[in-house]
């Protein structure tokens, strides 16, 4: 005679009288993101490292964007004024 398990049952069952536990999967939400390059091969570049993240939506269209990333080798002192005026949050 089989003894028997936690479940009540008799035999070797793998069945449980608790509830299953679903976790909350949390929402990301996502920015709209824009890439701007003088060459294909830096935006590129940049476009692979921003894909890896779920929170990162790429767009091609920058009036939809809510983020805009400018990808430069130098920039001048009166063109990062400019940046700068038109309301950039950071500049590496």
């Amino acid at each position: 005679m089989d003894p028997m398990d936690r479940t009540g049952k008799r035999g070797n069952h793998l069945l449980s009288t608790r509830p299953a536990v679903m976790a909350a999967v949390p929402t990301v939400s996502r920015v709209r993101v824009t890439i701007t390059a003088s060459d294909p091969i830096s935006r590129e570049g940049v476009v692979s490292q921003l894909r890896r993240h779920p929170e990162v939506d790429l767009c091609a269209d920058p009036g939809s964007a809510s983020v805009a990333v400018l990808v430069v080798g130098t920039i001048r002192e009166n063109e990062l004024l400019d940046v700068i005026e038109c309301g950039a949050g950071a500049i590496v």
